[in-house]
């Protein structure tokens, strides 16, 4: 679904593994799909979220790089070791 492909094109931009804590959530609009993001880090202390609408795999790709930018690299680099 439209939805699915937004929330796997965020996660996989991230390259966030399964037990990194991101999530995002997608629903249907008529332009698309609103998606909202968030990467947080373990003690939930540092928190990024972003929001947007469009095209499915547009709008993941383009959160995903907008978290990053805000501070998802460091959070998800800790993660990394």
């Amino acid at each position: 679904s439209a939805a699915t492909t937004a929330e796997r094109a965020f996660l996989r931009e991230l390259d966030a593994g399964c037990t990194a804590p991101v999530g995002a959530y997608a629903e249907p609009t008529s332009v698309g799909v609103h998606l909202r993001g968030l990467v947080a880090s373990i003690d939930g202390r540092d928190l990024v979220r972003v929001e947007g609408e469009g095209d499915p795999e547009d709008v993941g790709v383009r959160l995903a790089h907008e978290a990053l930018v805000a501070g998802a690299e460091e959070i998800l680099g800790a993660l990394r070791g």
